[in-house]
């Protein structure tokens, strides 16, 4: 946040529904979401992430268990340290308030 009049707003939703949007259209993480609940919910995922332009290129990235709800936690974790730097230039919205309201 370098320009002094960038804002970041962060829509965050509710774990369960992120994972099952990640289930319709998962990008790199779809060879962990399109397990069985069981086991998105409790083992560890392990993606391989590939450049849609360059498939030789690519890289192994684990998250620990639980697989899926991991990675939410890790991106949420990075939103609130964001906004712990810039608590005046960074703004989390939950969708579901969004679309309720």
């Amino acid at each position: 946040l370098k320009d002094r009049n960038a804002y970041v707003i962060i829509m965050v939703r509710n774990p369960i529904s992120h994972i099952v949007s990640w289930r319709k259209d998962g990008y790199n993480i779809d060879l962990c979401a399109y397990q069985n609940w069981d086991k998105i919910l409790r083992e560890p995922c392990h993606m391989q992430w590939r450049f849609r332009w360059d498939k030789s290129v690519k890289w192994q990235v684990d998250f620990g268990a639980p697989g899926l709800v991991s990675v939410w936690n890790d991106y949420v974790k990075g939103y609130v340290k964001l906004l712990k730097k810039y608590p005046k230039k960074v703004l989390i919205c939950r969708y579901e308030d969004l679309v309720v309201h």
